[in-house]
């Protein structure tokens, strides 16, 4: 029986981010364009940008994604709902 030895931080992982949906429910256009267009997009994730709490549902409810990321308080549903 060989082992293999553990994997270091230097080894591959076959980790592919565009192979990852985000969906980013939020309200603030200014934060959500900052947000795709200097950290998710140019690290290749796939971004859904939604601007209420009722197209984030509909959106998970037909789409997998992998990440969501959301206003507590959008304009029409918050966090208590």
């Amino acid at each position: 029986m060989r082992l293999e030895p553990p994997l270091t931080s230097q080894d591959s992982l076959d980790y592919e981010p565009a192979a990852f949906t985000v969906l980013i429910a939020d309200g603030d256009s200014e934060t959500t364009e900052h947000l795709v267009e200097t950290i998710l997009g140019p690290r290749g994730y796939r971004t859904i940008v939604v601007r209420s709490g009722r197209s984030a549902l509909a959106t998970v409810r037909r789409t997998y994604v992998d990440l969501i990321l959301l206003n507590w308080h959008l304009s029409d549903m918050d966090g208590d709902k």
